[in-house]
């Protein structure tokens, strides 16, 4: 079963840093892992994540990777070129 367990934050209304917190049959995966300004999703609202999932390479969707350790230092997919873009190593997604 899915089931999406939180918005860690969302665009609605102003532009914020992207994330959702999906759990995917007891597998959590973080969609984004954004910043916008100074403003990031907190690690310890969010949570130890298995697995954290780019979906491009704009700051307010991938500007707060600096916080991976705090999430339990879980890995990261994301498609080559984006992670190249960000000059991070990334499991690929083709």
């Amino acid at each position: 079963m899915i089931e999406i367990e939180r918005a860690v934050s969302t665009g609605f209304g102003h532009k914020a840093p992207a994330g959702f917190v999906v759990n995917l049959g007891g597998i959590r995966l973080l969609l984004d892992l954004g910043r916008t300004g100074a403003a990031a999703p907190d690690p310890v609202r969010i949570g130890r994540v298995d697995v954290v999932l780019l979906s491009h390479q704009h700051p307010d969707h991938a500007g707060a990777l600096d916080q991976l350790a705090a999430l339990g230092s879980p890995p990261v997919y994301a498609s080559r070129s984006v992670a190249q873009w960000l000059g991070i190593t990334a499991r690929p997604l083709d």
